[in-house]
């Protein structure tokens, strides 16, 4: 082999090793461009799906603001026409209403809550006994 034919050769080899990294470095820009799109693509489902639950969660809220409204209203058109009690003594008093609808309700939970607990809080007092140190 002479002198010419191997530089001819190197030379050769040289472009070919050239392709090759190009055709490399293609093929790695063409897989990092493919999971950019899948990444966007989950991104964009994902978001839709935090949309969808954030407008579900909305509605429900909006549901029980409507609810809890309509509760306070109710109530207090009850407490407005009741007698003896303190917001009939000032029907235009928002505050006492407030005040008026707060006791009631308190009462209907402690009342509501009193019949069905009964028998855990006995349970609840002994679980809590002091156990390390001596007793007092």
């Amino acid at each position: 082999m002479t002198e010419e034919e191997y530089e001819r050769i190197k030379q050769r080899e040289k472009e070919h090793l050239r392709k090759m990294k190009a055709l490399r470095q293609k093929v790695h820009r063409l897989q990092r461009a493919k999971k950019t799109e899948q990444d966007a693509a989950e991104s964009a489902a994902r978001a839709r799906e935090l949309l969808d639950e954030s407008t579900a969660l909305a509605r429900r809220l909006d549901a029980e603001a409507a609810q809890s409204g309509a509760r306070l209203d109710l109530a207090s058109g009850d407490t407005s026409g009741a007698g003896g009690s303190s917001a009939s003594d000032s029907p235009d008093d928002p505050e006492a209403r407030a005040r008026d609808l707060v006791r009631r309700l308190r009462d209907e939970t402690e009342t509501g809550d009193a019949g069905t607990d009964t028998s855990t809080d006995a349970s609840e007092g002994d679980r809590f006994d002091k156990t390390i140190g001596p007793a007092t």
